[in-house]
């Protein structure tokens, strides 16, 4: 069976409670937020949904430590979670379908959404990755075509084209084109580049000043070096370093050589490097391998829902 050019839009109003989403549990409101950075960093997770007696009060993320937490609360590791979670989080239940996630998800700028199943009393959590994923697996063969990116030649690149021939003007379509659209077309997030012996206190800062998600390390602000990720911060600094003192270097605590894609390559190609190495952020580059910008997965998101008919 042929694998098709495109899927109508009807295809992801499948019911929620139908697919495979983790299962949620939900932590005490009561704990202190040193508490919750210790069980984010033990169980490998960007955000906690809060509550009690098994209902949802709050949720907490590893963006709101970056941007709310960290360096602006006094002796913030004593602080009760529960009064700087963003209460009363938006809840889906298990009937909704895929689509009115994805509508949500794309108004309200969510990364996450926890979902209710009255059938089993349980809650489970959807993720915009989940979303893509499902869009993604349609055109599995289209895809794996592409491959991983891990390294790229120029001469390669330079042949790539835009071809937009198969893409459909029907907003009622997700079209296979769109996976082959080249990431310059993608909104572009400029980088924050600092040096790699800039403190974390002043990466963070940077970070904060801008807006990011992420900081790249670069030698003489064009060498890529390395990249700091909100991730980075919580897992390895918050609650193990003190950001205040010392002049701790960001490089100490950044990723390595981390894959770039040049401007040419596609949203499929960013796309199967994400899943494949579970990554939120792809590096953009051009020509010389200067970064140019930062796409992550709510941009690619983004992208797709803006050009699909989401009422």
């Amino acid at each position: 069976m042929n694998e098709p050019n495109h899927i109508d839009i009807e295809r992801l109003k499948i019911p929620l409670g139908e697919l495979p989403l983790p299962e949620l549990k939900i932590e005490s409101d009561q704990l202190s937020l040193q508490e919750v950075v210790a069980h984010l960093q033990n169980q490998k997770m960007g955000s906690v949904v809060l509550g009690n007696n098994q209902k949802i009060t709050g949720i907490i993320t590893e963006r709101d430590f970056i941007f709310r937490i960290v360096g602006k609360i006094d002796n913030w590791e004593e602080a009760c979670v529960g009064e700087v979670m963003t209460k009363n989080p938006f809840i889906l239940e298990a009937k909704q379908t895929l689509l009115e996630a994805a509508k949500m998800m794309s108004n309200k700028k969510i990364r996450h959404l926890p979902v209710f199943d009255k059938e089993t009393n349980k809650y489970s959590m959807i993720s915009i990755k989940d979303i893509l994923k499902y869009i993604s697996d349609f055109f599995s063969s289209k895809l794996c075509a592409l491959g991983n990116v891990v390294e790229w030649d120029y001469v390669f690149v330079s042949d790539l084209g835009e071809d937009f021939s198969t893409i459909s003007e029907d907003r009622k379509k997700i079209n296979a084109g769109i996976f082959f659209t080249p990431l310059k077309r993608v909104i572009f997030n400029k980088p924050v580049i600092v040096e790699p012996h800039c403190s974390i206190l002043e990466a963070l800062e940077r970070m904060r000043s801008q807006g990011r998600n992420s900081v790249l390390i670069c030698e003489h602000g064009t060498l890529l070096k390395g990249i700091v990720t909100e991730r980075d911060f919580l897992f390895k600094v918050f609650g193990k370093v003190d950001i205040n003192k010392g002049s701790t270097p960001i490089s100490d605590f950044m990723t390595k050589a981390p894959h770039t894609l040049l401007v040419k390559h596609f949203i499929g190609h960013a796309l199967n490097n994400m899943f494949k190495f579970k990554y939120r952020n792809t590096i953009v580059v051009n020509e010389d391998h200067y970064p140019v910008s930062i796409i992550g997965l709510i941009e690619i998101f983004s992208f797709f829902m803006s050009r699909i008919d989401l009422d």
